[in-house]
């Protein structure tokens, strides 16, 4: 949605983009010359995966889940000459710092002053940081 509200082409979970594996991206920015791919994780930074280093290192349980889809699907889109965003988030809001450029090329894309440009920016997290939390509730508290 923040990328169609900038006026770029975009589609969500597009099929037959990657070529030579199933792979479908989140969502996949459309271009002329170059598709931009990403994909998008929840940690929770308290799992038994990444508890103790997450406790140690702000922002480590984001850094794990970058890596872990950066391994899954950036030799893809490198062969086949497109871009890759690994957009990660821990739960309780830290963003990745993928997410991040991501989001500031969006930004970038929308044009206008740079107030008009940091209002999108503002509008943009704060809907990301509400579909994050929204989505590392438990399934039976959603809606209440």
């Amino acid at each position: 949605m923040l990328a169609r509200m900038a006026g770029l082409s975009c589609g969500k979970e597009v099929s037959n983009l990657m070529l030579h594996s199933g792979k479908r991206p989140d969502v996949a920015i459309l271009g002329a010359l170059r598709n931009i791919i990403t994909a998008v994780r929840t940690v929770v930074g308290a799992g038994p995966r990444c508890c103790a280093d997450a406790a140690v290192f702000p922002g480590h349980g984001a850094d794990w889940g970058a890596m872990r889809k950066n391994e899954a699907w950036l030799d893809h889109t490198i062969l086949q000459g497109d871009a890759f965003y690994a957009l990660h988030h821990e739960s309780g809001g830290r963003m990745g710092d993928s997410a991040y450029d991501f989001l500031g090329m969006i930004i970038d894309s929308a044009g206008g002053s740079a107030s008009d440009r940091m209002a999108f920016k503002v509008y943009a997290l704060q809907r990301l940081h509400a579909a994050n939390s929204a989505g590392s509730r438990p399934s039976s508290t959603r809606g209440q």
